[in-house]
């Protein structure tokens, strides 16, 4: 009643600390005949057989509590308990406690990974036992280890597999050729590239990444809302004379967007401002482009039958524009940052290949086409704009017998899907590395090729 009206997220802050104040004990799945007891309901209770656990110095006995407020003296001086007075109550449970007919006692070495440091009363206990030679005391010692000795034993044989098996080595399956797939995403020819065999897992075995219980602010998540954005944005409808109108309307879009598709507030407060931020950037981009050339289609589909080969490809490009010469530009939107000349001409091949389906007429609703250069335009924190001219070593007309020659390749029995072939990067995680047990080997290992059914 003191605090007033709070927030939500505040309250069950407080809430989960009054709560969190106490302890409970559980008591469902155990033993009927076991009890886990904290010190205080030990001191009325009794049992046959009495563990004692969680032996280590700062688990039991606790260190003192700091106060922020009083030290020693001024508690003393007001007529508070001094914190040493827990250890003092921890020692009597202690004591209490070992006077049991049948006592363990037990404490991990390790915590978090790290050595830890026996109680001080199990030390004290150690110590006093071990120098009392003439009246048994270290025989009793040792006999005590001996007893803990076959519980620990117990504890190792648990933790020892049934059989050992060893590493495997790097998989490449081989299914049946009929199994294998005949239509490509553009955006796959990369993965086929890079990883054939989270093709396998994907599109063989049908194996798709599960979705998390509380959606993730990903970078899948934000290229999607940045395509949609952008898309709205630059709508071929639209004048691009004014900045500051442009500005205006890219906040209009984006809140509108982010405020439907995004629920967490912070994730839509960095978003806008990182589009606020390159609003300059994409409307002095846009004003060049619309002098060069003139908005033509978004978001277009299309279907292309692969040259000498049975293969299909499907690909949705972002952006295509219409040169005064009657040459088509494509672009792309990128998150992130965009690929390096370097990576267009051996692994990124997407806008590539759709300037390919551009010039064969596989695009929706226009003519078959000759492409002038692709351009992928980053909308990251620092904008940028990758663009390749379409000629040497990206000449079009060289792309579908290299493409025809990748895709029948697979086609081959005795092909496998070899995981990590070609990757950017060794420390890049994929979505199959798992199931392909990688870490168990590693890159320079050639694959073991596997007939699967």
């Amino acid at each position: 009643g003191h605090g007033g009206e709070i927030a939500y997220q505040d309250y069950l802050h407080l809430l989960e600390r009054a709560l969190s104040a106490e302890s409970v004990r559980p008591q469902s799945g155990i033993h009927p005949k076991t009890m886990i007891w904290g010190p205080l309901e030990a001191r009325v209770q009794g049992a046959d057989v009495v563990i004692l656990g969680g032996l280590n110095e700062g688990v039991w006995p606790e260190p003192p509590q700091s106060d922020p407020w009083l030290n020693r003296a001024m508690r003393r001086t007001v007529g508070l308990l001094l914190p040493e007075r827990q250890i003092g109550l921890a020692a009597h449970d202690f004591q209490q406690a070992i006077c049991a007919k049948h006592v363990l006692l037990s404490r991990s070495a390790q915590s978090d990974g790290a050595e830890t440091v026996p109680s001080r009363w199990l030390s004290r206990l150690t110590n006093l036992l071990a120098g009392l030679e003439e009246t048994g005391g270290a025989a009793a010692l040792t006999n005590m280890k001996r007893a803990g000795g076959a519980y620990l034993a117990y504890a190792r044989s648990a933790d020892q597999p049934l059989q050992r098996s060893g590493p495997v080595g790097r998989p490449a399956p081989r299914p049946p050729v009929a199994a294998r797939p005949r239509e490509f995403a553009v955006t796959e020819i990369k993965r086929l590239i890079q990883d054939p065999y989270a093709i396998y897992a994907r599109r063989v075995l049908k194996l798709r990444p599960l979705d998390p219980l509380v959606p993730e602010m990903d970078a899948r998540r934000k290229g999607i809302v940045f395509h949609e954005i952008l898309e709205r944005f630059y709508d071929p409808a639209t004048v691009f004379d004014d900045p500051d109108s442009a500005r205006k309307r890219l906040t209009e879009i984006s809140d509108c967007v982010l405020s439907s598709d995004i629920p967490e507030h912070a994730t839509r407060v960095l978003w806008h401002s990182q589009l606020q931020s390159n609003a300059a950037w994409l409307f002095d981009e846009e004003v060049k482009r619309r002098q060069d050339a003139v908005p033509m289609a978004r978001e277009v589909k299309g279907v292309y039958t692969v040259p000498g080969s049975s293969f299909v490809l499907r690909g949705k490009a972002d952006r295509i524009d219409r040169l005064p010469d009657g040459r088509l530009v494509i672009y792309d939107y990128k998150t992130g940052a965009p690929p390096s000349h370097k990576d267009i001409l051996l692994f990124d091949r997407q806008l590539v290949l759709e300037a390919v389906m551009a010039e064969a007429g596989a695009f929706r609703d226009i003519a078959p086409t000759s492409v002038a250069r692709v351009v992928h335009l980053g909308v990251g924190r620092r904008p940028k704009k990758q663009d390749t001219v379409l000629a040497g070593e990206n000449e079009i007309v060289t792309i579908p017998g290299k493409l025809a020659d990748l895709l029948n390749a697979f086609l081959l029995p005795e092909m496998g899907y070899l995981s990590r072939r070609a990757m950017e990067a060794v420390r890049y995680s994929g979505d199959y590395d798992h199931l392909a047990r990688f870490g168990e080997w590693d890159p320079s290992q050639s694959g073991e090729p596997e007939d699967v059914g």
